[in-house]
């Protein structure tokens, strides 16, 4: 998103101001609209425009469409799915045990 056009804080929260143009034609004319990246601890909990913005909402739904979006796996998801597909990989017999025990201790050194 780049370099945001403001950033405010108090203790552990953050907002970035982002200005965007809608479309290809408010750019052109120089139009933007204010977008707002809240964050707490280093995390987004939300983002959008300032009339869509409201801390109660969960952070899952896109508040600019308000459609859903798929959470981030926690790092033990990603390692577990990870894991479960090279013992796939490995119980079909695509993988050696070899190159299995190399991958599980990657994926675990990754996480």
């Amino acid at each position: 998103m780049g370099k945001p056009k403001s950033i405010s804080a108090n203790g552990n929260v953050e907002f970035l101001n982002y200005k965007f143009s809608e479309t290809d034609d408010d750019a052109f004319l120089g139009i933007y609209t204010d977008y707002f990246v809240k964050l707490v601890n280093g995390t987004v909990v939300n983002y959008g425009r300032l009339g869509d913005f409201d801390s109660t909402k969960d952070p899952t739904i896109n508040i600019n469409s308000k459609s859903k979006v798929e959470k981030d796996l926690t790092s033990k998801e990603k390692m577990y799915e990870e894991l479960s597909k090279l013992k796939e990989l490995l119980d079909k017999g695509i993988i050696t045990q070899e190159e299995y025990e190399k991958e599980k201790k990657e994926i675990l050194e990754k996480y």
